[in-house]
């Protein structure tokens, strides 16, 4: 009883209502824009992703169409997921179990409601996910490591290796480093676009304190209560070193809340005021406006002027953020109803602001910025002479190494100090991410190195690494078949989803689908669906 329906509409996406909507076909038959942004909002695994670069949007409605010409593929191939494999994901789901392990309807509805979802939406989502996973089963059983390439990564995972290695930073490698006049402003010269000064602006602003307000603003017990109740799992519960949940008592944070709750109404009260404001800056029907200026003396309201300030520099004695510069940014003096901004709250005022000053960006001459350079430079040439010496040092090694000298003797006589690492083996967890600096990320590559071998000079937090493999010693058998059927398993799925990919790609290829989507329908199909939409029709596997 608690698996919602999930019945595509009849009409589907071939309808003639349809087809004059579709964003986009796939074999030949139209997709309709709900069907489109159901499976972007699921392939963006149902939530929201603020933020996102042109590039990742662009890869997102690509995965987007690859899941929809898979799904489409998975109904021509008769795959179908029955309510029965719904129920059994959220049984195993122990996000939806009660404290004794059992599956817990209401837990289970809370959760959703939480979320903002209906469980048609979600067990929609499950269905979507277990049909690719399907998908992806039948291509995995296609994949086969052989034999040596098997035996090769066990040992990798299973052989004790020693490394000797140093570890290189500035004061052991270089001395202060001096740059001439010449070489800053040379330095300069190369980097003017990393110097250009940005547009600025300056505003003036009336400010409506919330402080002001806080005597007019009346909390009742009640309205604490009500916060508590709708918060204290997310604000007011904590899980102690036992894994025991503890929620805060009411006592505990009722004047907390009080004072949020109570400051919050002070600001919208504040808020109110500043549009009171606003509303009188408004032009008239001939187009007639009072200015900032006149407006605030005829309130006795101060009019203060904020220093010159880019888009992203933060204003900190004002105590706002992005909002607020933004708002500056977009007013326009030639547009008398864009000339003074909406009201803004900011965490100790709200604001009304009108341009003060506009400065353009422009390239400043070297003089201008000459303090400012000469530092960056510096540590530039620092950079350069220490990764020039590393370099050195590493070819020199390398040489000795490859005659048949020790790398810990050759070390030594370039008086840099060599450390030696316990026996260690990349699966037994005793590798020394301790002792070096990102080593973890470095393991996969020792991995696969012989005795004898030496690493490339490399860049980590502390400075720069390089090691020599001192010993390889195999590993223990019964650990090798131990390991055997798990890593047979990572990598027949890593495969899997490789093959799975590639062929979502030849799917999309062959559907010869066009895509209509809009960047307003991409920003819409992050919204939260109402309702799943239809598969759509089949395609054409032949």
């Amino acid at each position: 009883m608690f698996v919602g329906a999930f019945s595509p509409t009849k009409g589907g996406c071939g309808a003639n209502k349809e087809n004059s909507r579709s964003v986009g076909t796939l074999f030949g038959a139209p997709v309709t824009p709900e069907e489109y942004q159901t499976a972007h909002y699921y392939e963006m695994g149902m939530r929201e992703k603020p933020g996102m670069t042109p590039e990742q949007a662009e890869e997102l409605t690509l995965r987007t169409w690859k899941r929809l010409a898979a799904l489409r593929a998975a109904e021509k191939m008769g795959i179908t997921v029955s309510p029965e494999e719904i129920a059994e994901m959220l049984h195993r789901d122990p996000s939806f179990n009660s404290k004794d392990g059992a599956f817990d309807q209401q837990r289970y509805l809370t959760i959703l409601q939480n979320l903002r979802m209906t469980p048609k939406i979600y067990e929609s989502y499950l269905k979507q996910e277990k049909t690719l996973a399907k998908l992806a089963g039948i291509l995995q059983s296609a994949v086969w490591t052989s034999p040596t390439e098997l035996t090769q990564k066990l040992n990798n995972l299973t052989d004790s290796f020693v490394l000797e290695y140093l570890m290189l930073n500035h004061s052991n490698l270089v001395s202060k480093v001096k740059v001439s006049d010449e070489e800053v402003k040379a330095f300069f010269d190369d980097h003017k676009k990393y110097f250009e000064i940005p547009e600025k602006v300056s505003v003036k602003y009336v400010e409506w304190p919330i402080s002001n307000y806080l005597a007019q603003a009346e909390i009742k017990d009640e309205d604490v209560h009500e916060y508590y109740d709708e918060h204290k799992e997310d604000l007011y519960t904590a899980t102690d070193t036992n894994d025991m949940t503890k929620i805060t008592p009411l006592d505990d944070v009722k004047d907390q809340i009080s004072e949020s709750l109570r400051r919050e109404i002070a600001a919208f009260k504040a808020k109110d005021a500043a549009t009171e404001f606003v509303i009188a800056l408004t032009p008239d029907r001939d187009g007639h406006a009072v200015s900032i200026d006149e407006l605030a003396a005829s309130h006795n309201l101060p009019i203060h002027v904020s220093p010159l300030f880019a888009l992203n520099e933060k204003l900190a004695a004002l105590r706002v953020d992005q909002t607020f510069n933004k708002a500056a940014f977009d007013l326009d003096t030639n547009d008398i109803t864009r000339s003074f901004s909406d009201p803004i709250i900011g965490s100790n005022a709200v604001y009304v602001i009108a341009v003060d000053q506009r400065m353009t960006a422009r390239s400043p001459a070297f003089a201008e910025v000459s303090e400012i350079v000469t530092p960056i430079a510096k540590r530039f040439a620092e950079q350069k002479a220490f990764y020039d010496k590393a370099k050195e040092v590493r070819d020199s090694l390398r040489k000795a190494v490859d005659e048949g000298r020790a790398f810990s003797a050759t070390a030594a006589e370039q008086k840099l100090k060599v450390s030696t690492t316990h026996p260690f083996t990349v699966y037994g967890g005793d590798s020394p991410t301790n002792e070096i600096a990102n080593f973890d990320e470095m393991l996969p590559m020792i991995a696969s190195m012989k005795k004898g071998e030496m690493t490339d000079a490399i860049e980590t937090s502390n400075g720069v690494f390089m090691a020599y493999v001192k010993e390889r010693t195999p590993g223990e058998p019964m650990a090798m078949e131990t390991l055997r059927p798990q890593l047979v398993s990572t990598l027949d799925r890593y495969r899997g989803s490789v093959v799975f990919n590639d062929w979502c790609d030849y799917m999309l290829a062959k559907a010869g689908f066009t895509n209509t989507v809009s960047e307003a329908s991409d920003e819409k199909s992050g919204e939260t669906p109402s309702e799943p939409a239809a598969n759509g029709h089949s395609a054409d596997l032949l």
